[in-house]
């Protein structure tokens, strides 16, 4: 069977692939560029495409710029979420057997995937405390309490 001659990390390697599209595309879209240009740049360029809107700024009217800050059970989640990956990540640089490039290379890697998880937590923030608002009813309510 021709199928399985891929084995499991082509199918691992498209899960991590199409996880980066789904999740540059929310990242772009809290900013305030949309969706469709985030999921272009995840689809190219896989984890560095959610990477690069992990830390790309947001527009000056967006989702982003009008939430107050994380809630208290948001920056658990962070706390919680950041530990997990920074031992695993520990794990995997000094446990994999690779030369200095190859090390430094994974641990790349994985800050990069550290950086992606806190924007990723603080989008769904985002999404729990704004609900299913659209932009302009969002602005509306900010200019009322103004």
């Amino acid at each position: 069977m021709l199928i399985a001659v891929i084995g499991a990390a082509a199918l691992w390697l498209t899960f991590v692939w199409l996880g980066s599209a789904i999740i540059a595309s929310l990242l772009s879209e809290a900013k305030g560029y949309g969706e469709k240009l985030g999921l272009v740049t995840g689809t190219i360029f896989s984890v560095l495409g959610a990477f690069v809107w992990a830390v790309w700024p947001p527009r000056e009217i967006s989702r982003w710029k009008l939430h107050e800050g994380m809630s208290a059970p948001a920056r658990n989640a962070l706390i919680v979420v950041e530990v997990i990956l920074l031992a695993a990540s520990v794990y995997f640089v000094t446990g994999i057997d690779a030369s200095s490039a190859g090390r430094i290379g994974l641990a790349a890697v994985a800050l990069m995937v550290l950086v992606i998880a806190a924007a990723l937590v603080y989008t769904i923030d985002i999404q729990r405390a704004t609900g299913g608002k659209t932009m302009s009813e969002l602005r509306t309510e900010r200019q009322a309490l103004d």
